[in-house]
């Protein structure tokens, strides 16, 4: 995720990234992220197609590879192996991404607590669902986009996924809404606690993920 903010400020026309980031030659550092990502992928999706995973390492790896499959559209230089076009991997990535959220969905957590309403909230974590959520948006606008290019097709398959992605993504907002009235006076006003109803601090990244979500959303005009 680091290295896909790196190569996306390292790409505007006003770069503000530090030398020391980018190493004395800044053009070569930018030009290995993108090969890097690619092994990287391959690493990791084999490792989560092959091994049980938890929910967490979906949620990082939508995060990341959400930029990396906006980078693929973007970056006009060699970024894929010899044997791999950037159309193939870049197909690769959205079924990795849109697996991934589906798999979120599909959660305990999101599935049978969140979607059941406040009498549930209390069983959930604030970090999970802030941080899902951050995720989900990425799948939503990606859904979205494969479903704009897939309109004069009879498969209404992504846009079930859309739909269904947005659905999760509503209800997340319900018990984000709900949690934030869980912070106690004394603790500051409008961020996130940990979860439940027992909240002794308010989170910054909790509440950095909930409003890099809600921009997100807002974006894609789900809100």
């Amino acid at each position: 995720l680091s290295l896909m903010h790196v190569h996306e400020l390292s790409t505007t026309t006003t770069s503000i990234i530090p030398e020391i980031i980018l190493s004395n030659e800044p053009s070569i550092t930018r030009l290995a992220i993108l090969p890097a990502m690619e092994r990287a992928f391959r690493f990791y999706s084999d490792y989560y197609y092959t091994q049980d995973v938890d929910i967490n390492y979906n949620i990082w790896q939508v995060l990341a590879f959400a930029k990396y499959y906006d980078a693929l559209d973007h970056d006009c230089t060699t970024t894929t192996t010899t044997t791999t076009t950037t159309t193939t991997i870049k197909e690769e990535v959205k079924k990795y991404i849109l697996d991934m959220c589906h798999e979120i969905c599909e959660s305990r957590s999101w599935k049978h607590q969140l979607r059941r309403g406040k009498p549930f909230y209390v069983n959930l974590e604030t970090v999970e669902i802030a941080c899902g959520l951050d995720a989900l948006a990425e799948g939503i606008r990606i859904a979205r986009e494969e479903q704009q290019r897939e309109e004069h097709d009879d498969n209404d398959d992504t846009l079930a996924t859309a739909k269904l992605f947005e659905m999760h993504a509503k209800n997340a907002l319900y018990f984000l809404e709900w949690s934030v009235d869980q912070v106690p006076d004394g603790l500051g006003e409008g961020g996130l606690g940990y979860g439940g109803t027992q909240v002794f601090e308010q989170r910054l990244d909790v509440t950095g993920h909930a409003i890099s979500a809600l921009v997100k959303l807002r974006n894609i005009s789900v809100l």
